[in-house]
């Protein structure tokens, strides 16, 4: 809807930019996690049977995806590996008793990407250490106000951690690595009826998908100056203002313009109300 009030979620103003980075050949249907908690904590086992019997249906017809997918034979198996990144999910999880209880036994591997030793670190297997908003390069992105602000490093990581951005790249190329010296054939997404090729993960995760230039990508600040370029809010469609990295690092500057999927423009001197289009240009 806008800027400049605090609704419970973290608005992505630049979307395109962002959707462009992360689902470069699509979008990806996600589970929510609360359905996940539900399902393979045990929870729905003690949620009012009306209720149970709606998320099944849901679940059952395709409507609310839920992974581990069945397999052909119609089961679904437990799941076996669990990555936490960016929230405290042991903590956090709607489930509390039930998620260490039911959940946790479930897992052969937990691994937790933190800047804390929090409870789901002290509950995981590998605990891949990263950098804080003072060790990396990154977008601050908020719904409280228009402005772009960076983060920058103040200091170099502490220690053998490493940004986001650099645990993921590391993490595709070993699984590259491993994926070429065993010959592993693609794997069919039956969902989005397409391949995932894990012999070229690494360099798909690197690469400009936009321009087709391999390892394009490969820095924290290239991906973040690239969301900028891509997005409508820092770099508008036939306009000769841009705003780069160097341009927010230097100072925080406001959005230049709103893209389709915003309800009201910006303007200069007021703050950003939304549902103009609709309510005084009657769009």
């Amino acid at each position: 809807t806008g800027l400049d009030h605090y609704v419970g979620q973290e608005k992505i103003w630049t979307y395109k930019g962002w959707q462009n980075l992360s689902f470069p050949t699509g979008s990806v249907r996600g589970v929510p996690t609360t359905l996940w908690t539900y399902y393979h904590a045990g929870i729905m086992e003690n949620t009012d049977p009306e209720t149970a019997e709606r998320i099944q249906e849901s679940v059952d017809k395709g409507w609310m995806p839920l992974y581990p997918s069945e397999r052909d034979d119609g089961n679904r198996p437990d799941p076996s590996v669990m990555f936490c990144w960016r929230g405290n999910y042991f903590n956090q999880a709607k489930g509390n008793i039930a998620v260490e209880e039911e959940l946790w036994p479930k897992l052969d591997l937990v691994v937790d990407i933190n800047f804390r030793m929090d409870s789901t670190a002290l509950n995981s297997d590998i605990v891949l250490p990263t950098a804080s908003h003072y060790e990396k390069h990154d977008l601050s992105v908020t719904d409280m106000h228009t402005y772009v602000h960076p983060f920058t490093p103040a200091v170099e990581p502490l220690g053998e951690s490493k940004t986001d951005w650099q645990i993921f790249r590391e993490l595709a190329a070993k699984i590259q690595e491993v994926a070429e010296e065993r010959g592993v054939e693609p794997v069919e997404d039956r969902k989005f009826d397409r391949e995932i090729d894990l012999q070229s993960v690494h360099d798909d995760y690197t690469r400009d998908w936009l321009d087709d230039e391999p390892g394009a990508l490969a820095e924290d600040k290239a991906a973040a100056e690239f969301i900028l370029e891509h997005s409508e809010e820092s770099n508008p469609e036939g306009s000769d203002e841009q705003l780069t990295f160097d341009d927010i690092e230097e100072q925080p500057r406001r959005i230049l313009d709103t893209g389709d999927h915003w309800t009201s423009d910006v303007e200069d001197g007021e703050a950003y109300t939304p549902w103009k289009d609709y309510v005084q240009e009657k769009n």
